[in-house]
């Protein structure tokens, strides 16, 4: 009887050594990272999943990265930006785009459905064919070809998403500028466009660019000609008569 209690002793040890060493390797299994050091060795299920995952993870960023994009290049969520509509473009503001018409003159452009941009100063719709009225706020609700048309040269702020239709070539219901060129080709000083500087010092460049030479500098209340725009920049002659670029912000139209 003393044999088989010691023998039954010695089975039910070596069981329980058994049942510990797997417990054991459970838990280092658990907590090792597949591919690690203590792991090298990987599936290629495992491997599938991974790749899945750093491929989703990419496009997210490049979704973040494009409406960032967006939103810079359209003036963003942030202020207005300046922007200047030649004779005879179109402007067609995406949806939730804000716009003012600062100087010139436009007319009402109606989209696919009918559907006009709403006047909010005046609680009513800008209809097509309406003159726009000067520094009245117009919203966009959806894209869809609605917008404004340039009959003279004018002057926006803007914010929000927004494209630029050019004429048609055979463009006839534009309003056309009357000839007041001095006999040189230039349209006579006193009927430009004026701007009144209000920054405290703005440069004058040669180029549209922040890199560009200095040509000169005018001061805060000084009034310029403005010759042309192209994007965040305004063609400008100084009263000096210095013709550069400076940027439009630093500048209020007259």
């Amino acid at each position: 009887m003393k044999f088989n209690l010691n023998k039954f002793s010695i089975i039910l040890g070596f069981l329980l050594a058994i049942s510990v060493g797997l417990n054991i390797a459970t838990a280092l299994t658990d907590s090792v990272e597949p591919g690690s050091e203590q792991d090298p060795l990987i599936s290629k299920s495992y491997v599938d999943v991974e790749v899945t995952s750093l491929k989703q993870q990419l496009e997210d960023q490049k979704k973040q990265i494009d409406e960032l994009k967006n939103q810079l290049q359209s003036g963003g969520s942030g202020g207005f930006i300046v922007q200047i509509l030649e004779i005879g473009q179109t402007l067609l503001p995406g949806g939730g785009t804000e716009l003012i018409l600062r100087s010139g003159k436009a007319t009402g452009v109606s989209g696919v459905n009918g559907d006009n941009l709403a006047d909010v100063t005046s609680a009513k719709d800008l209809v097509k064919g309406a003159s726009v009225v000067i520094n009245h706020l117009l919203i966009s609700s959806r894209d869809d070809g609605r917008g404004i048309k340039a009959t003279t040269k004018s002057y926006l702020l803007l914010r929000g998403a927004f494209k630029i239709s050019e004429p048609p070539q055979d463009e006839s219901s534009i309003e056309q500028p009357a000839d007041n060129s001095d006999g040189s080709g230039t349209p006579a000083e006193n009927e430009l466009q004026k701007g009144k500087v209000n920054a405290s010092a703005l440069n004058v460049r040669s180029k549209p660019s922040t890199t560009a030479a200095i040509l000169a500098k005018v001061y805060n209340g000084e009034i310029i000609s403005v010759l042309s725009g192209q994007g965040d920049w305004l063609n400008i002659k100084t009263a000096a008569g210095v013709k550069g670029w400076v940027l439009a912000q630093y500048v209020t139209m007259q």
